[in-house]
């Protein structure tokens, strides 16, 4: 769940274990490529169509078990990311 300044945003991310993978949500999916796992921590970056505006995200979080909490960095401030696996 992302809490963004539009509300919260459900999606459902799949992470391969060669860096690419998708996030799913009610905009679409969303092609990521360049996720970087170090030990518990993830980090991305993901352009997103919003209305046919792009915005370009970085996430930055960690892996806690089956939970992940991080934020996405944007030029509309940092949103906040929580997660578990499914």
């Amino acid at each position: 769940m992302a809490t963004t300044p539009l509300g919260d945003q459900a999606s459902v991310w799949t992470i391969a274990d060669d860096g690419t993978g998708v996030m799913a949500s009610e905009m679409g999916d969303q092609v990521v490529d360049g996720i970087v796992v170090d030990g518990n921590d993830v980090s991305f970056i993901v352009e997103v169509d919003a209305g046919g505006q792009f915005l370009r995200l970085s996430f930055s979080g960690v892996i806690e078990g089956d939970s992940m909490s991080g934020a996405f960095a944007s030029d509309f401030g940092d949103f906040a990311v929580t997660g578990t696996r499914q």
